[in-house]
């Protein structure tokens, strides 16, 4: 490089540094008045109330189970069983929901469809039971009066399972998106063997109008349960989950009409005296229905 060169960079770098100096000036703009924020207004969460009452009078409802029990090795024990009644319920009640009362079964049917070989139909009928009923998170408990001396197998006891489908704990005050919890159990048998069934259920206010409150109940379960029959013991076993659709009439909280699903596997494990125990698996759906009935005249 000559030293002409070196004058010529150096004469570039400083035009272009004049020419940076002398560049138009970038206009400012004018200076805005800085928004005040408005705060938004805070949306209180729907609320009904639910004017439960301390005394609940004779209320009546339709409740029907169905039952599909089906052997899963084959198709010999195949069985489906629907049962129905007229359910009647007068409780005292508290804030949290809680319930102890008295009400009757009417006209609890039950028919029974038996898929073997030749194919069997029963069909039985208790006109008039009469029930007792405590009911809170931990317990839920519907006997016979007077108390039968054993449960197990009983169309009796059926039927106070059928009663018990329509005492729904509902706190007092509830909101949209709310959600209780429920952990009780339950006693009742299979196949001759008295069963514990241990159940835990969520269920939430997923709407609010200005009739009716609609919740949907989340349940999971566990029965056990151990019995010996005629030289031999058996064990029932199983797991099984429900979903229930629950509408409650404005303000009273009664139950409106209830819907539910449930599926569960089972294990029965028959083991006759001096031989090697044997198992069946087998699968059970349940739908359940309660539907409100006009008060008698």
């Amino acid at each position: 490089m000559t030293a002409n060169d070196g004058k010529f960079g150096f004469l570039i770098l400083l035009l272009l540094a004049v020419g940076a100096c002398v560049r138009a000036p970038v206009p400012v703009p004018p200076a805005t008045p800085t928004p005040t924020p408005v705060a938004r207004p805070t949306v209180a969460p729907t609320v009904a109330t639910l004017s439960l009452g301390v005394r609940v009078p004779d209320t009546r409802w339709r409740v029907v189970t169905e039952t599909h029990l089906r052997a899963l090795s084959s198709n010999d024990a195949d069985q489906r069983v629907r049962s129905s009644a007229i359910v009647s319920w007068r409780f005292d009640r508290r804030s949290d929901g809680g319930m102890r009362g008295t009400g009757t079964v009417e006209d609890f049917r039950v028919q029974a469809t038996f898929l073997a070989k030749e194919g069997v139909l029963s069909d039985s009928l208790i006109p008039r039971l009469p029930l007792e009923v405590i009911l809170d998170s931990v317990t839920a408990r519907v006997v016979t009066r007077p108390p039968l001396v054993n449960e197990c197998d009983r169309l009796e006891a059926a039927a106070a399972m059928q009663a018990r489908a329509a005492a729904v704990r509902v706190p007092e005050r509830v909101q949209l998106g709310m959600v209780w919890r429920d952990s009780t159990v339950t006693l009742t048998c299979r196949s001759g063997v008295p069963v514990a069934i241990y159940t835990t259920s969520h269920t939430r206010v997923v709407a609010i109008d200005s009739s009716v409150v609609r919740l949907t109940r989340e349940t999971v379960f566990q029965l056990r349960g151990t019995g010996a029959v005629a030289f031999r013991s058996l064990a029932v076993t199983g797991t099984g989950t429900g979903r229930a659709q629950i509408v409650l009439r404005r303000p009273e909280g009664t139950l409106d009409r209830l819907s539910e699903s449930s599926t569960s596997r089972l294990t029965v494990t028959d083991t006759p005296t001096g031989r090697a125990p044997r198992e069946q698996r087998m699968e059970q759906e349940v739908t359940l229905r309660v539907e409100l009935l006009p008060r008698a005249r």
